[in-house]
């Protein structure tokens, strides 16, 4: 294929059998991107040393699948994007650093997810379509510097600017498809998710933030941010998709109102979940679930409470420990063969200072100032 606006340096990836713009030229106020352009570099029409200060509008064919994150930055006189009618079309990230006279803003109805779109502080209205699927509290930001759920409501008022989108019960649901994007009111160690929610939408339960930049109050909430420890989940509920409880390092359990042949699970929803994660702990659905523990994790439960009761200063065999924990959560039986395992694991993958007194034929902590989340 040949270009022969010398206005744009275009590079073919003989590889992928792409045509990439590297660079643009030119100095029209109407930049028509050309047809066979099928991805956009970073900085093709301005840097920071050099910005831009004639391109207004850009226009982009069908053929374009892939813009990069950085493409239009300090385009300062950009006020209009036509974005590829093409459905393989995604933005994976995009920033709009010194594109000041950009007011207005119109996503792409290709664009189903949103993982972060920078944008410049005086932007006045954003325009998103009803059929978005995938979001965080932290999708619409207009800086880094501060950026956390704590103090970024930004997301939260585009979102409600679509009359498809509504806070019911504390999440933020695209109610025309019933997915429950993000959680909005942080400040429940249990939280309830909506009768009549479908699905839960990647990172759902996001906490990575709160991790990160420590306690805050939630802007939308006006309330201290509380991790979370419970989640039930209605039987309406089919399909929980990939890290919707990311660093939720909290979480004690997750609780399914229906059966396991009912709800679809990614593989990796409790990543860097703390313990919950270690001790590859499960969503407990009604069929699964231990009697008495309906709203816990068996196997997390036991693990915890043993190591509150050796952080009590207790000594215990266990045959002791046995006992307790059989009356504690209302079990039939209990074997040695699973204390035992979860002593080891307690010993071996979290280095707890446990020994054995030989006289007193009990176990013990010998630090009681162990914290399992050091």
């Amino acid at each position: 294929m040949r270009f022969n606006d010398s206005d744009f340096v275009i590079k073919k990836d003989s590889f992928n059998q792409e045509y990439i713009l590297c660079s643009y030229q030119g100095n029209k106020s109407v930049v028509e991107i050309p047809k066979g352009v099928t991805s956009v570099g970073p900085f093709v029409f301005a840097d920071e040393d050099h910005p831009n200060d004639t391109i207004e509008k850009i226009l982009f064919p069908d053929t374009v699948t892939q813009i990069d994150t950085q493409a239009f930055c300090h385009c300062r006189k950009l006020k209009e994007i036509q974005w590829p009618d093409n459905e393989d079309f995604k933005i994976l990230k995009c920033f709009f650093d010194g594109c000041d006279s950009l007011a207005q803003l119109t996503l792409p109805k290709s664009m189903d997810s949103i993982p972060v779109i920078k944008l410049p502080p005086n932007i006045k209205k954003i325009k998103i379509h009803s059929d978005i699927k995938s979001a965080s509290q932290n999708s619409f930001v207009t800086s880094f510097e501060d950026n956390g759920l704590a103090k970024n409501d930004l997301t939260v008022r585009i979102f409600l600017s679509n009359s498809n989108y509504k806070i019911i019960d504390g999440f933020m649901v695209n109610v025309k498809h019933r997915i429950a994007l993000f959680h909005v009111d942080r400040t429940k160690k249990t939280v309830r998710v909506p009768d009549g929610i479908l699905e839960l939408g990647v990172s759902c339960f996001n906490e990575y933030d709160y991790f990160e930049f420590g306690e805050r109050i939630n802007e939308w909430s006006k309330a201290p941010l509380v991790p979370i420890e419970n989640v039930v989940i209605p039987k309406s509920v089919h399909a929980i998709h990939a890290g919707a409880f990311l660093y939720c390092k909290n979480l004690k359990s997750v609780i399914y109102k229906g059966k396991t042949s009912e709800l679809k699970t990614a593989e990796n929803i409790f990543c860097e979940c703390g313990n919950f994660s270690d001790l590859d702990a499960k969503v407990a659905c009604v069929d699964t679930a231990d009697k008495g523990v309906a709203a816990s994790n068996m196997k997390l439960q036991r693990f915890l409470y043993i190591h509150k009761r050796f952080k009590s200063g207790a000594r215990l065999n266990k045959n002791d420990l046995i006992k307790e924990m059989m009356k504690r959560f209302d079990l039939d039986t209990l074997g040695v063969a699973t204390v035992t395992r979860d002593l080891d694991l307690l010993r071996d993958r979290f280095n707890a200072p446990i020994k054995y007194d030989h006289s007193e034929k009990a176990y013990y902590y010998t630090d009681l100032n162990f914290s399992i989340e050091s």
